[in-house]
């Protein structure tokens, strides 16, 4: 057996299972999330295994597909109602997730263990601050469960450092066990070529002109703010493109019952658009647009700065955090605000340019390795308060 130069056996690789659920049902940015970390941890110094609960049975998509998968065929309202159970009851679940290490929760659920180290990450507490964009299922599960999944993690990882500071002071978790890992955005997204712009505009039957919104249709995204801006510019030349798939209460997402037909009839829902569109509908947008309430962190912000948008955004939460001065803050719901720096990136161009310059030199700072390197460390720290 080999030894290393002072005679002692090399350490073993830690066996960690990452919850991948998410990234196979496509669940938005939790699941881009899920992806793009596995990605990035997959490598000899660890023996990363995914753990996918699926109803259908589905497995991780290229190139996870390599990894081991432990498969649970479940629905995702029977595996929490399961964990949840036996979460009160004391029993473990050990067996379930496979003989591992590090148990890596990366949605807001983690399974009760005996001897599993467990991680797990907080996106945001939007449960607890905008209760009425969550369906009251969720809602309901998150208030009952996560203060317990965060009590029994080893390691709590925050996806901003508001997040942060929001978990220590919501659940009074002893700082030190809870990490800021910031999400990054990889190489797929990066100023695309005009071709490319024109191509995908084309096909989604966009206006040569348009501001752009992406995520879930569903109310913490706060399009209300965004429709009546919009309607309050007033160029007819101009579209709102608002690229996801319908989410939650969707009426009262959009809230545009009451916008002119004019207005109504410039606004385009494209719904899901495979990901390798993405950069040329940021790159070929005037302006990115992101009104939300309340965010964790912030993808399609950090995203659309990749690819060069100029980026108008609420200075709420983790926005800040992620856009710094390379972007427009504006309050959420101040409509006026939003009318005003709207218009001030549609007639400059100038402005617009420099925004996106700014904006991809601070993207580059945000990358998935040096999210993978918070995480190992969290998995080797949560091993080490185990053993």
């Amino acid at each position: 057996m080999p030894r290393s130069e002072r005679g002692a056996l090399p350490s073993p690789r830690l066996r960690v299972a990452i919850d991948l659920s998410p990234a196979v049902q496509e669940h938005g940015g939790i699941g881009r999330y899920a992806r793009e970390l596995a990605r990035a941890l997959a490598g000899p110094d660890l023996d990363l295994r995914a753990f996918v609960v699926d109803a259908g049975g589905r497995t991780p998509a290229p190139p996870l597909e390599r990894l081991p998968v432990v498969g649970l065929a479940s629905s995702n309202k029977a595996w929490r109602l399961r964990t949840m159970l036996s979460s009160f009851a004391g029993h473990s679940l050990d067996r379930v997730v496979g003989d591992v290490d590090v148990f890596h929760g990366t949605d807001h659920l983690l399974p009760p263990f005996k001897r599993t180290a467990a991680v797990l990450t907080v996106h945001d507490l939007s449960h607890l601050h905008v209760p009425r964009t969550h369906l009251p299922m969720n809602r309901t599960f998150l208030d009952i469960m996560l203060p317990r999944f965060v009590r029994a993690a080893d390691v709590i990882l925050a996806v901003s450092e508001s997040t942060r500071r929001d978990v220590i002071a919501t659940y009074g978790v002893d700082a030190d066990r809870v990490r800021t890992t910031h999400l990054g955005v990889g190489p797929l997204y990066a100023p695309p070529a005009p071709a490319r712009v024109a191509e995908v505009r084309a096909r989604h039957g966009l206006p040569a002109r348009y501001l752009l919104g992406v995520g879930t249709l569903e109310p913490r995204k706060n399009l209300k703010t965004l429709l009546a801006a919009f309607a309050a510019i007033g160029a007819k030349d101009l579209g709102l493109v608002l690229v996801g798939p319908r989410g939650w209460r969707i009426e009262e997402a959009l809230g545009g019952r009451d916008l002119p037909a004019g207005v109504r009839d410039r606004v385009v829902l494209t719904g899901f658009v495979p990901e390798d569109d993405l950069p040329a509908l940021y790159g070929g947008a005037e302006a990115f647009a992101y009104p939300s309430l309340f965010e964790g962190f912030g993808l399609p912000v950090l995203e659309a700065m990749a690819c060069g948008a100029a980026v108008v955004a609420s200075d709420t939460t983790s926005l800040p955090e992620v856009v710094g001065d390379a972007g427009i803050l504006v309050p959420p719901t101040d409509v006026d605000a939003w009318v005003s720096a709207l218009r001030a990136l549609l007639d400059d161009a100038g402005l617009r340019a420099r925004l996106g310059d700014a904006a991809r030199a601070r993207a580059a700072r945000f990358t998935w390795e040096a999210t993978a390197a918070v995480t190992r460390r969290a998995y080797e720290e949560a091993h080490a308060r185990r053993s």
